[in-house]
């Protein structure tokens, strides 16, 4: 059962900038990070997931998927291969809802989303007043990517 969906958001790594989306499952006694990158990231359709969770618990089936341990958890990244089925037609998936209903909460988003991820145009005397360098503003990090001499 989805708990959380993360924004797709861009990434940096080793490979370049790709996009992420995470997704938080939850079986009510278990947590665990499913994470989606590129086509997939912007394919998976988390507003409509959230649509039907309003009507009750969705179960998601994912294929394809790669397997590690990143800080000490367990995380599954979806593969070039990677496929999911939300409530899909097996026994399993209505008894699974079916012990879920009431027990868990509706899924909600996690971190900021697409527009506070989008640079802020701001003025030098603005900045100039964070008293720290390294301060979050908006829950982004502050970087001067260029100035434009004689322009607010």
């Amino acid at each position: 059962m989805p708990l959380e969906f993360s924004h797709v958001k861009l990434q940096q790594t080793k490979g370049g900038t790709k996009s992420l989306r995470n997704v938080y499952l939850t079986d009510g006694r278990e947590k665990a990070v499913v994470s989606l990158w590129n086509q997939h990231a912007n394919s998976f359709d988390a507003e409509h997931y959230m649509d039907m969770a309003g009507h009750g618990p969705v179960v998601f089936l994912f294929v394809g998927m790669t397997c590690r341990i990143f800080e000490d958890k367990l995380t599954l990244q979806g593969s070039a291969l990677c496929k999911w089925y939300a409530n899909p037609e097996l026994l399993e998936t209505a008894a699974l809802q079916d012990s879920c209903i009431g027990r868990l909460p509706p899924p909600t988003w996690f971190g900021p989303t697409a527009s506070q991820m989008e640079p802020e145009r701001t003025t030098l005397t603005k900045l100039s007043q964070f008293t720290n360098p390294h301060v979050i503003y908006s829950n982004r990090y502050i970087k001067i990517k260029h100035m434009v001499p004689n322009q607010p």
